[in-house]
């Protein structure tokens, strides 16, 4: 069996008060020399609690190893590592002669999402690890049709407006991040995407097919948060605006506005002027995976 990948990817700053080189989300996408093995990271970093969020996300980013094997070898050792190499690289060669400023770096830190995804195939298995309300959607395409069949992290929260777990250089890890794996069996499409862009996919989905979600086993406080009052406004925005009938259609529509960085700017700028999406920093990464045997 052999897979052939697809890549297409967009990263933008804040449409409103940001300038193009102050966005605080990062991605990467890699492959080995070889091609055995293709990785994807989407990092944002969380500006409003913390400083150098920015550069922690790009320093996480650029931490991943292309191999999966490297980082689920020892997760806590790699995060020490990392910590103690941005301490190291960037904060003690950063200007902190402003005493506030340095109390900042030293008090708050610096916090960020991880959204990372790999293929070894070799293997023909996918891994992936995710903290955060970054999020990754893996949809595999069967002969019953397109299903949902991975969905991380924001699902660990109890509901879709919850504060999100952030990874901290100026703390320990508390819990194991999470590193989990699946065969390849099946064409593919996952979708990776910063906070809250991701949970416009997701009210998506729950407006196409709720029993995907549910068919996931997510918690049912979650689930239940996706109908709240608070959303509603937005749900029936997207219904006004858009034509989604079917999972296919959301991909379709997901994949054009990553192939192309002034379509993508124009989408984001659209999908706030009509109130279905938070302004931020919006990351898409669309993969594509084609099994041939």
């Amino acid at each position: 069996m052999s897979i052939s990948i697809s890549t297409f990817k967009q990263s933008i700053a804040n449409l409103l008060d940001k300038k193009k080189d102050e966005n605080e989300d990062s991605i990467e996408s890699l492959r080995s020399s070889d091609e055995m093995f293709y990785s994807w990271v989407l990092c944002d970093g969380a500006g409003g609690v913390g400083v150098f969020c920015k550069e922690w996300a790009q320093f996480l980013c650029k931490s991943i190893p292309n191999n999966p094997a490297e980082f689920g070898l020892d997760i806590r050792n790699w995060f020490e590592n990392t910590s103690i190499k941005f301490h190291e690289e960037i904060i003690l060669k950063a200007d902190l002669t402003d005493l506030i400023l340095n109390r900042k770096v030293y008090q708050d830190g610096s916090y960020s999402t991880l959204t990372a995804c790999w293929l070894d195939k070799m293997a023909n298995e996918f891994y992936y690890t995710s903290i955060g309300d970054s999020c990754f959607f893996f949809f595999e395409e069967t002969k019953n049709g397109i299903i949902l069949k991975q969905l991380s992290s924001i699902n660990e929260q109890d509901e879709i407006e919850s504060y999100p777990n952030l990874l901290n250089w100026n703390d320990d890890l508390l819990n194991e991040l999470p590193f989990n794996s699946f065969e390849i069996i099946n064409n593919f499409i996952c979708v990776m995407a910063s906070d809250s862009l991701a949970k416009w996919i997701l009210l998506n989905i729950a407006l196409i097919d709720f029993s995907l979600l549910v068919d996931l086993g997510i918690n049912q406080s979650f689930l239940k948060s996706l109908n709240n009052q608070n959303l509603e406004f937005k749900k029936s925005q997207i219904n006004m605006n858009h034509d989604f009938k079917k999972i296919k259609m959301l991909l379709n529509y997901l994949k054009s506005i990553s192939r192309n960085e002034e379509e993508f700017i124009n989408n984001m700028k659209l999908l706030h002027t009509n109130n279905e999406i938070e302004i931020d920093d919006y990351s898409l990464i669309y993969i594509e995976g084609n099994v041939s045997i």
